[in-house]
C-alpha cells in the first residue's frame, strides 16, 4: 500500500507539504526552462509549477524542457541552502502544454509562501547593480519601506535603463539562498522599465 501511495503523482503544492527526504512524483508545467539557472545552481534543472506553487527540479541529464512543457518528475525532496528542491531520478515529458501566468505580489510578500512560484513584482531600483560573477548580478527594488533582492543570472547583464529611482516590473522565479529570498528573472527581458505612469497594480 505504501509503495502505491509513493507512485501517486502530486501537484507542486502537494509535494511542498512533504518532508525533506521523501520520494515523490510531481507533475506540472515548466515555468523556467532547463539550464536557465545553471550559472548559480550548477545543473540543467528547471522549475515545475502550476497556478498555485512551484518547485525547482535538479537534474544532471541533458533533457531540454522549454517553458510550457508538461513534465512528470520523480525524485527525492531536499534542502539546498534553504531552497526546497526535487533531486530527480526520472523526468519525462507528458502530453499537453500550458503557460503559467505569474502571480502578482508585493515586495513584502517575497518569501516562503511563494518560494518556487513564478511571480511578478514592481518597485523602484534602490541602488546600482552589484556584481556577483560568475553567477550573475544583484539588483534591489524598494517600495513603501520594503526592499527585495532581484538576482539576474549570467549571461544576462543589467540594462543601463535600470537606473536608481527608475520604476521597474520584474517577472521571475521566487527563490531562496540561505536566509535571503529573491526574485530571479529568466532573462533580462523579464525586467521592464516604466517610462511613465505605473506598471502593475502597485501592490506593496
Amino acid at each position: 500500500m505504501l509503495a502505491l501511495l509513493l507512485l501517486l503523482a502530486l501537484s507542486p503544492a502537494e509535494a511542498r507539504q512533504r518532508p525533506v527526504g521523501t520520494r515523490v512524483t510531481v507533475t506540472g508545467y515548466v515555468t523556467v526552462a532547463s539550464g536557465t539557472f545553471r550559472s548559480f545552481l550548477g545543473d540543467n534543472g528547471f522549475v515545475l509549477g502550476d497556478a498555485l506553487a512551484g518547485v525547482y527540479v535538479c537534474t544532471g541529464g541533458n533533457e531540454v524542457f522549454p517553458v510550457g512543457t508538461a513534465v512528470e518528475a520523480e525524485g527525492v525532496l531536499a534542502d539546498q541552502d534553504g531552497l526546497l528542491v526535487l533531486r530527480a531520478t526520472r523526468v519525462s515529458a507528458r502530453r499537453g502544454r500550458r503557460f503559467i501566468r505569474p502571480v502578482e505580489i508585493g515586495l513584502k510578500e517575497v518569501g516562503e509562501a511563494h518560494e518556487g512560484q513564478l511571480v511578478r513584482v514592481t518597485g523602484e531600483v534602490a541602488r546600482a547593480p552589484v556584481k556577483d560573477l560568475p553567477s550573475g548580478y544583484k539588483l534591489f527594488l524598494r517600495k513603501a519601506g520594503g526592499e527585495v533582492q532581484v538576482f539576474l543570472p549570467s549571461p544576462a547583464r543589467p540594462d543601463p535603463e535600470w537606473a536608481v529611482g527608475r520604476r521597474v516590473e520584474v517577472t521571475g522565479w521566487c527563490g531562496q539562498y540561505k536566509e535571503t529570498y529573491e526574485v530571479v528573472p529568466r532573462a533580462a527581458a523579464d525586467v521592464r522599465t516604466a517610462p511613465r505612469g505605473r506598471i502593475g497594480t502597485g501592490k506593496q
